[in-house]
C-alpha cells in the first residue's frame, strides 16, 4: 500500500480503497458524526500512514509546519478533510496546521 505524501493524495488513495457504499456513507454523514469512522477508516489511516514517525506523510506535514500531532487527532482531521472533499468543499493547504491545532480530541 502506498503511503500518501500530501493530503490531496490521501483523498485519491481513500477513493481507491474505500468501497462505493462506504464512500456514500462518509459523504452523507453529518460532520459531527464523522467520529463514527474512528475505529475503521481512522484505524486504517493511523496504522498505514501515521504510526511511522519518519513516514512520508508525516515528513511532508512537518515541512509544512506541523510540530506536534497525535495520531488519533491527525486521522480525525484527514477524515474530516476527506468528507469535505467528497462534498465539494475545497481544501486549503495553508489552513491545515491551524485546523490540526484546533481539532478536539477524538477520545473524550
Amino acid at each position: 500500500m502506498k503511503i500518501p505524501t500530501s493530503i490531496q493524495e490521501c483523498f485519491e488513495i481513500l477513493k481507491e480503497v474505500v468501497d462505493k457504499p462506504s464512500l456514500d456513507l462518509i459523504k452523507n454523514k453529518k460532520r459531527e458524526g464523522l467520529v463514527d469512522f474512528h475505529m475503521d477508516l481512522g484505524l486504517f489511516i493511523r496504522n498505514d500512514w501515521l504510526y511511522t514517525d519518519d513516514g512520508p506523510l508525516i515528513q511532508i506535514l512537518r515541512q509544512q509546519g506541523m510540530t506536534y500531532y497525535h495520531e488519533d487527532t491527525l486521522s480525525a482531521l484527514i477524515i474530516e478533510l476527506f468528507w469535505e472533499h467528497l462534498n465539494g468543499i475545497e481544501y486549503d493547504e495553508s489552513d491545515f496546521i491551524e485546523r490540526l491545532a484546533t481539532m478536539p480530541s477524538t477520545l473524550n
